[in-house]
Order: structure tokens, then C-alpha cells, then sequence
């Protein structure tokens, strides 16, 4: 019987290692601006030549999302601000799933709290004190 893999593995990634990112030309992205018809996929608002936009993975790199033009959206910079955070916490939510799939619970860390048994708190001092 083999190792079971990672239950969110897709295309040979895992939530720790993706493919590296393809270095694009100046010229890829005017053509990637251009057949998107300069306007933003988000919110459909124009963007303007010189403008701020991203070229934006809809599925992102870190969540297992290849890096193809396909997979690609043309954002303007307020709605690439908006994306990005959901895209980081979507990504660490895997990390720990992938986490608690393959560490055994023994091995995976303490919260840091620790409350000695029969052990009542102290509002003046701020702790649990052991009741003589």
C-alpha cells in the first residue's frame, strides 16, 4: 500500500510547492492587455493605456491554478486589491488542512495556554494560581 497524497494535490502541486511563475516580455503583456479587450474583468470599467492593471491568475498559483493565459484575468488595481487577500487566506487554509492530514496529532504544536488541573483565576495577578 502506498502513501496517500495530499486530498487537495492537483496536477502534481501540493498546498507547499507550485510551479515557478513563466517570465513574461513586455510584449506578452500588451498582447495579453490587448485580447481582453482593455477592460477589467472584475468590475467591466475601461482601462486606460498607462493605467495600473494586473495580470491576475484566477485560480491562483499557491491554491494549485496553472499558469496559462486561460487561468488569467486582466484586473484593474482596485479590484486586484480586493482579490488578493481571499486568494492568501484561501492558500494558508490549505496549508493547514495539507497539515493536519499528514502530522500525526501528537507531533502538531500546543496552543501555548496551559492550565494546571484544579487551578482557579486570580483577577488581581492576571493568572491561574493553584487554591491552597
Amino acid at each position: 500500500m502506498g502513501k496517500r497524497p495530499y486530498p487537495a494535490q492537483a496536477g502534481g502541486t501540493t498546498p507547499f510547492k507550485h510551479p515557478p511563475r513563466r517570465k513574461l516580455t513586455k510584449r506578452d503583456y500588451a498582447k495579453f492587455f490587448e485580447s481582453r479587450q482593455r477592460t477589467c474583468e472584475g468590475c467591466g470599467r475601461p482601462i486606460r493605456p498607462g493605467e495600473r492593471w494586473t495580470r491576475d491568475h484566477i485560480i491562483a498559483l499557491t491554491n494549485g491554478g496553472p499558469d496559462v493565459d486561460e487561468n488569467c484575468q486582466l484586473l484593474c488595481k482596485f479590484c486586484d486589491s480586493a482579490k488578493t487577500p481571499s486568494d492568501l487566506s484561501q492558500s494558508g487554509k490549505g496549508k493547514r488542512q495539507a497539515t493536519n492530514f499528514v502530522v500525526p496529532k501528537e507531533y502538531r504544536g500546543s496552543s501555548g495556554f496551559y492550565k494546571p488541573p484544579g487551578a482557579q483565576f486570580n483577577w488581581r495577578t492576571g493568572r491561574y494560581e493553584i487554591a491552597p
